[in-house]
C-alpha cells in the first residue's frame, strides 16, 4: 500500500515538471493516470484541475519573472474562460463515465493531430501578430474543455491561439 504513495508521488513530480517547462497544463496526463488508479473519471477531472491550479500559479510566477506573460492576451482569454469553464464542469452530469472517456481521447487525438500539422517555429522573434477578436472564442472553448474534460492549458491553448487568433511570431 505504500508504494501507491510513491507511484503517485513520482507521477505527480514528473507531470509537474512537464506542466512547468513545456507551459501545459498537466490534465492530458493526470486525468488518464488517475482513472488508471481506480478513480471514477468524474473525480479524477476535479481532482485534475484543482491540482494544476498551484502548479499553474507557479509557474506562472517564473514566466512573470522573464517578462514572458503577455497581460492583454491573458485577461481577455480569462475573460471568457472562466464563466466556460464552470458551465463545462457543470456539464459533466449530463456525461455517463464512458462518454466522459472517449470525449476526453478524441480531444487529445485531435489536439496531436493538430500539432503535428505546426509551422516550423521562428528564429530572431521580434514581435507577435496577434487578431484580438479571435482570443475571446480562445477562452470560451479552452474554458469550456477545462471544466468538462479537465484538459485546458496549453495542450489546448497554443493550438487554439494559433488557429483562432491567428497568433504566430513574426521574423524581422
Amino acid at each position: 500500500m505504500l508504494m501507491i504513495y510513491y507511484v503517485i508521488a513520482v507521477a505527480g513530480f514528473l507531470i509537474g515538471s512537464l506542466a512547468g517547462l513545456f507551459g501545459i497544463g498537466g490534465g492530458f496526463l493526470m486525468v488518464p493516470l488517475l482513472t488508471l488508479m481506480g478513480l471514477p473519471i468524474h473525480a479524477a477531472i476535479g481532482t485534475s484541475l484543482a491540482c494544476i491550479v498551484i502548479g499553474s500559479l507557479a509557474s506562472s510566477y517564473g514566466h512573470l519573472r522573464k517578462k514572458r506573460i503577455l497581460f492583454r492576451v491573458s485577461a481577455l482569454k480569462e475573460l471568457f474562460s472562466v464563466p466556460f469553464a464552470v458551465i463545462g464542469a457543470y456539464m459533466t452530469i449530463l456525461f455517463t463515465t464512458p462518454q466522459l472517456a472517449a470525449l476526453f481521447s478524441v480531444l487529445l487525438v485531435y489536439v496531436a493531430y493538430r500539432m503535428t500539422k505546426r509551422n516550423k517555429p521562428a528564429e530572431n522573434i521580434r514581435k507577435f501578430r496577434i487578431r484580438y477578436s479571435g482570443i475571446p472564442l480562445v477562452g470560451a472553448v479552452s474554458g469550456f474543455t477545462s471544466g468538462l474534460l479537465g484538459i485546458g492549458g496549453g495542450i489546448m491553448n497554443v493550438p487554439l491561439f494559433y488557429a483562432l487568433a491567428d497568433m504566430r511570431c513574426i521574423t524581422l
